[in-house]
């Protein structure tokens, strides 16, 4: 089931696999064989699929860490930015008070992935490949590429004494790396 708090909220996790491999001793599953992982009915709906992962439980017995082995391809809605009052709009260069809209989703294709839900990190790893959407007020979703030898995104609960930090974060490294990002009016 998801968290609530600082984590997204997934909902009920569906875990398909050929095989199951349980380790009592740390607390983890390892899932083979065209292993997917998918939830529908959460705020932040999630697909995770590859030819293995494992998955960790923390100390509540939840979802801790999602590790991938082989080639992996995920989607994730993210939770929306936190809202900023007007005196913060002016001076914070989020996304959302500048006008080129909020994170609404990521795709992307890896050679490993990591997804650590105690602080809502995404790592991918080897020959990277996605987009994340950006849904602007009033104004059509747009799709933003990006490529790497590696890729970092986050999204900063503002819950955690993070404000001027919140919201998403992204940071591809490595190789010839590309972002892409919507245009801004500069003058």
């Amino acid at each position: 089931q998801g968290q609530s708090g600082s984590t997204a909220a997934l909902g009920s996790v569906v875990i398909t696999a050929n095989k199951a491999d349980v380790n009592g001793q740390n607390g983890s599953i390892t899932f083979s064989g065209n292993a997917r992982a998918l939830s529908l009915d959460g705020a932040n709906k999630f697909d995770f699929s590859a030819p293995s992962f494992t998955l960790t439980r923390g100390a509540g017995g939840t979802i801790d860490t999602l590790k991938s082995n082989g080639r992996t391809r995920i989607g994730i809605d993210l939770p929306p930015d936190p809202a900023r009052p007007a005196a913060a709009n002016a001076t914070n260069a989020s996304t959302q008070s500048s006008g080129v809209g909020k994170p609404t989703r990521v795709e992307a294709e890896a050679n490993a992935v990591t997804v650590t839900r105690a602080t809502n990190t995404l790592v991918l790893e080897g020959d990277v490949k996605g987009f994340y959407r950006l849904q602007p007020a009033g104004q059509a979703a747009g799709d933003y590429a990006f490529a790497g030898d590696r890729a970092v995104i986050r999204y900063v609960p503002e819950d955690a004494g993070n404000a001027p930090v919140a919201g998403f974060q992204i940071d591809v490294s490595g190789g010839p790396s590309t972002v892409q990002v919507p245009s801004f009016d500069v003058f």
